[in-house]
């Protein structure tokens, strides 16, 4: 999650093997291959991002106010750290979407509706103290209990 890692495709790792074998073999290999090549079209050479399992960081939940933040490096490797002091006994958490609006492409802080559309994903509703109060200020849909609707 927002670690920016990129990981080679499994493709890309085929490509360089081909290249290391010497020229009969290369070439066969090449023939046998290459209509499953084609058929990827373009996207064979796509690298996955952000692919990959993280101990540390698979433990933390999100928040859209997080007290911790991750950072991937190009070694491979995950860095945890605090955004701010963290009191004993109180959960780390991080976020699991961009929180500079990144995903809508304004640079502003993404609306409660953004964030909670970034989050469908993951399959829960956000109900971090950011999300609780952004919804206790929401306009409240008034009750259609009792209003019949359709035709008599």
């Amino acid at each position: 999650n927002n670690l920016a890692m990129a990981v080679p495709s499994p493709v890309e790792d085929y490509f360089l093997l081909v290249d290391g074998l010497p020229e009969p073999e290369k070439a066969a290999c090449q023939q046998s291959t290459q209509k499953w090549l084609d058929a990827l079209d373009k996207w064979y050479d796509v690298p996955a991002q952000g692919t990959g399992f993280m101990a540390l960081q698979s433990c933390a939940n999100h928040s859209c106010e997080p007290n911790a933040a991750t950072e991937g490096e190009g070694t491979g490797l995950t860095a945890v750290y605090a955004r701010r002091a963290i009191k004993e006994g109180e959960e780390i958490t991080i976020t699991y979407i961009e929180e500079d609006g990144d995903e809508d492409g304004t640079g502003k802080a993404l609306s409660f509706k953004q964030r909670q559309a970034a989050l469908r994903d993951y399959g829960f509703k956000c109900q971090c103290t950011l999300c609780l109060r952004d919804a206790a200020k929401a306009p409240k849909k008034p009750s259609r209990s009792g209003v019949k609707t359709g035709r008599r």
